[in-house]
C-alpha cells in the first residue's frame, strides 16, 4: 500500500482520519487508533516483517527502563537493537540468504529506537512509561518508510499532546502532499525513464548522453526523496503532527558543508549527535576532527548499503568536506587578491555549480551497481564525447521524446521557483494570504499537472521511492 495508491487515498487514510478525529479529545484512544493504523500500513508490505518491527519496539522499550537504572546497560542494549538491522543488511548477504526480504524502513526505525536509548542514557528524557506511546513513536506510518528520523525527545512530546486540526492546517497539509506527488510522479519518475537505462547499459551510450544522465540523476534523487518528504509531511499535518524539516534547497548550497546542512537533515543531525560528538567532535585537535568526519561519512555510507560503491560515496564526501576546510584560507587569499566579493550573486552561482558537480560525481557511485560499474560509467563519459547531442535531437530519440523533455524542463523550473521562495522563508501556509481565487487556481493547476503529466503505466509502482531501499 503506497502513499499515492488508490487503496491508501480512497480507503485506508480517509477511514483512519474519520475514526482518529472522532476521539480528538481523548489522546490515548487517538494514539491507539493511529498505532493500529500504522501497524496495518506496515503489514500491508510484509506481515512477516511486522514481527521484526514489534520486536525492536518491545526490546528497545524494555532496554530503556534498564538503562535508566544502570547506564552500563546502554552498550548491550544498543547492540541488541541493531542486531536485526545488521542481519538484514549484512548477515543475509554473508549467509547467502538473498531470498530473505529486508524489512521496509528498518534503517529508519532502528535509528529512532537507538535515539531513545541514547537520550535516556544522556539524561535528556525519562523512560516512556506508556508502551502504546512509544510504539507509535517508532512505527508512525508517515515516517516509517523513509523518515524523517526523529529523536525521541523531539517526537514523544508530540505523541503525548492533545491534537487539533484547523481548516488552514488541513488545506496546507493537502497542498504539501500534492506538491510532493508532483515532485515524485511528474519530475522524479520522468527523469528515471531516462537515467535508468543509461546507468544500466552505459557502454552503449556516447559521452554526452552519459553526462546528461549523471546530471539528471542528481535531480532525480532529490525530487524523489524530497517529494516523499512532502507527502508524509502533508499526511502528518492532517493527523495534527508537524514533522521536522528534512530538506532545505540542498542544491542552493555554496559548499559541501552547507550541502549537508540542507540534505537529509534528520540523518545528519542524528549522526552528528550520536556519532560525531561522542567521538570527540572538533574538541581534540584538527587531525582528530578530520578523522571523526571521515568516520561519520563512512558510517553514513554503511547505513545506506553494503556495497563498496556506498563506501566510496561516503569517503568522497568526507574528502570534499576536509579539502574545503583545508583550502579555505588559500581560497580567501585568492579572492582578496583578485578583488572578488564572495557575497555577490555571480560568485554564489559559480559555487553552487561547483557543489552540484562534486555531488553529482559522488552520486554516480551511489547509483551504480558496484564500483567497477561506476568507474565504467565515468570512463564512458569520455567515449565519443561531443556537444552535438545537445542540439541534434539525439536526446529525444532515447526514452524521453521532445515533449517529455519540454515538460520536464518546465516542471523543474517551476520547482526551482518554489525553492527560491522557500529560501526566502515563504511557507505553504502563506498561500492563505493570497486571494481566494489565486489560492485555489494554484492548487488546481498543481492537481491537474499531476493527473495529466504524472508518469503512470503497468510497471509503475508509486511505493518505489529511492530511499525506501535503505
Amino acid at each position: 500500500m503506497s502513499y499515492t495508491g488508490a487503496r491508501f487515498l480512497l480507503i485506508f487514510f480517509p477511514c483512519l482520519l474519520v475514526v482518529y478525529w472522532l476521539f480528538h479529545k481523548r489522546p490515548l484512544i487517538q494514539n491507539a487508533v493511529l498505532l493500529i493504523g500504522s501497524l496495518l500500513f506496515y503489514a500491508s508490505f510484509s506481515k512477516r516483517n511486522t514481527a521484526v518491527l514489534l520486536a525492536v519496539i518491545v526490546i528497545s522499550w524494555l532496554a530503556g527502563n534498564q538503562i535508566a537504572k544502570n547506564r552500563k546497560a546502554l552498550i548491550p542494549s544498543v547492540i541488541l537493537v541493531f542486531i536485526p538491522l545488521l542481519f538484514f543488511k549484512y548477515g543475509r548477504t554473508m549467509l547467502g540468504l538473498w531470498y530473505v526480504l529486508m524489512p521496509l524502513g528498518i534503517s529508519f526505525f532502528t535509528l529512532q529506537a537507538a535515539s531513545y536509548l541514547f537520550d535516556i542514557a544522556g539524561g535528556k528524557i525519562e523512560p516512556e512509561t506508556n508502551l502504546l506511546n512509544y510504539a507509535l513513536y517508532v512505527s508512525f506510518f508517515p515516517t516509517i518508510v523513509s523518515g524523517p528520523i526523529h529523536k525521541s525527545r523531539e517526537f514523544l512530546p508530540e505523541v503525548r499532546r492533545e491534537k487539533t486540526l484547523s481548516y488552514r492546517e488541513a488545506v496546507s497539509g493537502c497542498l504539501v502532499f500534492l506538491y510532493g506527488v508532483f515532485l515524485k510522479m511528474v519530475i522524479a519518475d520522468r527523469i528515471a525513464l531516462f537515467t535508468a537505462p543509461v546507468f544500466q547499459y552505459y557502454s552503449g551510450y556516447e559521452g554526452g548522453v552519459i553526462l546528461v544522465a549523471a546530471l539528471l540523476y542528481s535531480a532525480e534523487i532529490y525530487f524523489d526523496f524530497y517529494g516523499y518528504t512532502c507527502m508524509v509531511s502533508g499526511i502528518a499535518r492532517l493527523l495534527g503532527y508537524r514533522l521536522k524539516e528534512n530538506f532545505f534547497q540542498p542544491y542552493f548550497a555554496v559548499s559541501i558543508a552547507d550541502f549537508w546542512k540542507r540534505w537529509h537533515m534528520s540523518l545528519t543531525s542524528w549522526l552528528t549527535e550520536y556519532v560525531y560528538f561522542p567521538l570527540g567532535g572538533n574538541r581534540r585537535g584538527r587531525l582528530r576532527k578530520y578523522l571523526n568526519i571521515m568516520i561519520v561519512f563512512l558510517v553514513s555510507a554503511l547505513w545506506h548499503g553494503t556495497g563498496m560503491q556506498f563506501a566510496v560515496w561516503g569517503l568522497l564526501h568526507g574528502i570534499y568536506r576536509i579539502a574545503e576546510e583545508l583550502l579555505a584560507p588559500v581560497k580567501e587569499k585568492v579572492l582578496n587578491r583578485m578583488k572578488i566579493d564572495s557575497s555577490r550573486t555571480g560568485w554564489k552561482v559559480l559555487e553552487r555549480i561547483r557543489v552540484y558537480l562534486l555531488v553529482t560525481f559522488a552520486w554516480v557511485f551511489f547509483r551504480a551497481q558496484d564500483v567497477p560499474a561506476a568507474w565504467g560509467f565515468l570512463t564512458q563519459l569520455f567515449h565519443h564525447f561531443s556537444l552535438h547531442v545537445f542540439f541534434d535531437g539525439t536526446l529525444f530519440q532515447l526514452t524521453l521524446d521532445e515533449t517529455h523533455f519540454r515538460v520536464l524542463i518546465l516542471c523543474i523550473l517551476c520547482a526551482a521557483a518554489v525553492s527560491r521562495y522557500r529560501e526566502k522563508g515563504v511557507r505553504a501556509e502563506d498561500l492563505f494570504d493570497e486571494n481566494l481565487i489565486v489560492r485555489w487556481t494554484l492548487i488546481l493547476v498543481l492537481l491537474f499537472a499531476v493527473l495529466i503529466f504524472g508518469v503512470y503505466g503497468p510497471s509503475y509502482d508509486a511505493a518505489s521511492f529511492i530511499y525506501a531501499n535503505f
